[in-house]
């Protein structure tokens, strides 16, 4: 039997599925807890305190006393309150409570936990593993709906091993397997590793994976504060045509054109961007980030198609639309189909994006090489490259 290789594709290839994941679970975390005197949680953000909320009716904490305390860096957070729970710096923890991490940063605390203290600890997504008492969290819902549906995708997750261009991207993407079938965040942090060695680091614009061309013409969709856009200007060397720029949240549109103002040649358009025009619910508009199509949203915003809208033939797309991306896609499949561009496109939004974003371009047979990169110690952060 021929041995496989990558430990995501030994998985695929087993009877693994998110109940065997959580037995696998509960027998490496369970002596955590039991063993534990007190919890505390990590990270006073809005994960933290959604964390605190479920572990009020957890059976983790009925022979405790609760969560005592809130754990941050911020050492102007310390003796504040939430919920009547005090906020202390890691320096006030006693060694034998576990520590439960609920930061986006997670790879990095849990880092800073190993060099300065000796707590268990654990990233709050495996606790719904660990009492099935609690309600499946909401963020990291790709990483969920990869273990929920993986029977459905399990044979679309080995077929991507196939179009990769190199050994870079299959790694990444065994690496990014891993963390969904495992939940360990050093899968993330090689992910991370191994993205840096073959390249700069750069996101969007990987000098292991892109180079410019003369005459670019740049479609930034989900331009936040014009970040890429002044990526690009660095990327290129300030040497090109064209740049359109879309941004369906006012607040973050503002900003841009703001940080923008001194930068030649950019069409600015304020609207999301999708399989076709129209107005959609949009929730996070008023807000600095997070802003999402959807359906239940309080906020309506402007959706158009690059087919209908982008009058040149662009040379590189980037997408980081908050799922939207597919769609996206598909309103752009004229013009993606005429010009070939590059293409940076995020697929960690949904678990189905690792996939179906690759198999819809290569779907449209335009000879393009498919790279995958991770750039953050978190889940966010992955890139396919399709480069012509």
């Amino acid at each position: 039997m021929t041995e496989i290789k990558y430990e995501s594709l030994r998985r695929l290839c087993s009877q693994f599925n998110k109940e065997t994941l959580k037995q696998e679970l509960r027998k490496e975390y369970q002596p955590y807890i039991d063993h534990s005197q007190n919890v505390y949680i990590w990270g006073t953000g809005l994960l933290g305190r959604f964390t605190y909320k479920q572990l009020k009716h957890s059976a983790i904490l009925r022979e405790r006393g609760g969560v005592i305390a809130f754990i941050d860096n911020n050492k102007n957070l310390a003796g504040t309150l939430i919920d009547n729970v005090p906020v202390i710096n890691p320096d006030m923890v006693n060694t034998n409570d576990l520590i439960i991490v609920c930061s986006r940063s997670f790879r990095e605390i849990e880092k800073q936990i190993e060099r300065t203290l000796s707590n268990q600890c654990l990233y709050c997504q495996i606790l719904q593993f660990l009492d099935d008492g609690l309600k499946e969290w909401n963020g990291d819902k790709a990483l969920l709906d990869s273990l929920g549906n993986l029977d459905v995708y399990r044979e679309n997750y080995k077929r991507i091993f196939q179009k990769c261009a190199d050994e870079t991207s299959k790694e990444v993407v065994d690496c990014i397997l891993n963390y969904r079938f495992t939940m360990k965040s050093a899968w993330i942090q090689k992910a991370y590793d191994r993205t840096n060695e073959n390249g700069d680091g750069v996101e969007y614009f990987d000098s292991g994976v892109v180079e410019p061309q003369n005459g670019e013409v740049f479609v930034d969709c989900g331009g936040y504060i014009g970040d890429t856009v002044l990526a690009f200007l660095n990327f290129t060397g300030g040497i090109y045509k064209k740049i359109y720029y879309f941004e369906p949240s006012m607040v973050l549109y503002n900003k841009a054109k703001e940080n923008l103002k001194d930068v030649r040649d950019v069409i600015f358009t304020p609207a999301g961007v999708g399989e076709k025009a129209g107005v959609l619910s949009f929730a996070g508009a008023g807000q600095d980030d997070f802003g999402h199509i959807d359906e239940d949203g309080t906020e309506s915003v402007d959706i158009v198609a690059l087919d209908e809208i982008v009058a040149d033939q662009p040379t590189f797309i980037k997408m980081d639309i908050e799922g939207a991306e597919l769609s996206a896609l598909k309103g752009a499949a004229e013009l993606i189909k005429k010009s070939r561009p590059k293409l940076a496109i995020c697929v960690y939004h949904k678990s189905e994006d690792l996939f179906e974003i690759l198999e819809l371009i290569d779907s449209w047979q335009l000879n393009y090489k498919y790279y995958f990169r991770h750039y953050t110690k978190g889940f966010s952060g992955t890139i396919l490259y399709c480069i012509p």
